[in-house]
C-alpha cells in the first residue's frame, strides 16, 4: 500500500504528512462519519473510476442517514476525487472520500461542530491476498450478529458500522480464516466484515435483500446486473444459515475485494472449478475493469 503525498480537505489541495487533525475532532469520539472506496483503473491508457457517480451518490444518500449536512455538491465531490488522483501521479489508485464532524463541541449530541470533508488515495492492488485470491476465500459464520437496521442504518457506509465488521474481522483471522460472514438478529445471512455474499444452488444465483441489514454495494448490484445480462436467475431475499451451507457455489464482491468464489464456510467445501457460474461472473467483472469486455461505458468515469 503507497500512500498518495497529496490529499484534499474542505475544498483545497494538503500535503499528507503535513496536515493535522485536532485530537478533539469529534467523529473520532463520537463514530459519526460517513464514506466511499472507490478503484480508478487504467484501461488501455485511461484512468478511469468505476461506478464514481454511484459511489458519490451513495455517499450523499449516507450522510442523510446520519443526518450529516454536506457542505459540498455532487459534482464538486465528484471532480475533487478525479483531481486527488491527477495530483497524485494518475495511478491505479483506491479513493477515500471521508465526510466527518471536525473539533469543536463535545458532547454526543452536539450539532454545532464543522462538517469536514477530505479525499484521500492510495494504491491497492489487492484487498485479499493473492494467495487467498487464488485459493478461494475461506470464511466463517462469524458469532458476532450484525447490526440491525433498527440500531444503524446498515444501508448507509457509516463509520462507526465498521466497529461490528472489524470484531468479525478479528475473530475469523484469529482463528484461522480469511473473512467472516454475519447473520443477522433473526439467523439470516447478511453479508461479510468488508464484502457483499452470494450463493449459488442448481444454477440460481441468491443474495440477501437489503432489508435483512446489509450495505447497497456498488459491487454487489454491477454483478447482479452482469448476472442478468448472462441470463441468469438472481433473486435478492433471505437466505438461511442452513441454506448458505447447503449451497454449490458461494462468492463475494465489494469495491476493495472486486469479485472472488469462497472455497469454503467453515467445514464445508464448495465448488472451485473453471466451469463454475461464479468464477465466470468474477472473470467477467475483471474483464470489464480491465477493458477486455465493452459495453460499459456509463460505468467508467474517465479522470
Amino acid at each position: 500500500m503507497e500512500l498518495g503525498q497529496k490529499f484534499w480537505l474542505n475544498g483545497e489541495i494538503a500535503d499528507v504528512d503535513k496536515d493535522k487533525i485536532s485530537i478533539l475532532t469529534h467523529t473520532l469520539h463520537y463514530g459519526t462519519g460517513v464514506f466511499e472506496g472507490i478503484r480508478c483503473f487504467n484501461i488501455k491508457g485511461n484512468l478511469v473510476a468505476f461506478r464514481l457517480k454511484d459511489h458519490i451518490s451513495r455517499l450523499f444518500k449516507s450522510a442523510e442517514a446520519y443526518s450529516i449536512k454536506m457542505q459540498y455538491t455532487q459534482d464538486q465531490i465528484t471532480e475533487a476525487c478525479k483531481h486527488v488522483v491527477k495530483v497524485n501521479g494518475s495511478k491505479d489508485f483506491y479513493i477515500r472520500p471521508l465526510i466527518y464532524y471536525g473539533a469543536g463541541e463535545m458532547g454526543v449530541g452536539s450539532s454545532k461542530n464543522p462538517v469536514d470533508s477530505a479525499i484521500v488515495v492510495w494504491t491497492w492492488p489487492s484487498y485479499l491476498s493473492k494467495e487467498t485470491e487464488e485459493r478461494g476465500v475461506k470464511c466463517m459464520i462469524s458469532s458476532w450478529m450484525k447490526i440491525p437496521n433498527e440500531s444503524l442504518p446498515q444501508y448507509a457506509k457509516g463509520v462507526a458500522n465498521y466497529a461490528n465488521s472489524r470484531l468479525a474481522k478479528l475473530e475469523a483471522t484469529n482463528n484461522g480464516y480469511d473473512e467472516s460472514i454475519l447473520l443477522n438478529k433473526n439467523g439470516l445471512v447478511t453479508e461479510c466484515s468488508g464484502e457483499n455474499i452470494f450463493m449459488v444452488k442448481d444454477g440460481k444465483i441468491t443474495t440477501p435483500a437489503v432489508s435483512v441489514g446489509i450495505l447497497e454495494g456498488i459491487t454487489r448490484d454491477s454483478v447482479i446486473s452482469i448476472a442478468k445480462k448472462l441470463g441468469f436467475s438472481v433473486t435478492e431475499g433471505n437466505i438461511t444459515k442452513d441454506e448458505l451451507l447447503d449451497a454449490d457455489e458461494a462468492f463475494l464482491t465489494g469495491t476493495a475485494a472486486g469479485v472472488h468464489q469462497i472455497s469454503r464456510i467453515d467445514d464445508k467445501d464448495f465448488q472451485m472449478n473453471e466451469a463454475s457460474i461464479s468464477n465466470e461472473l468474477k472473470n467477467f467483472y475483471f474483464g470489464i475493469v480491465s477493458g477486455e469486455k465493452t459495453g460499459f461505458d456509463s460505468w467508467l468515469d474517465k479522470i
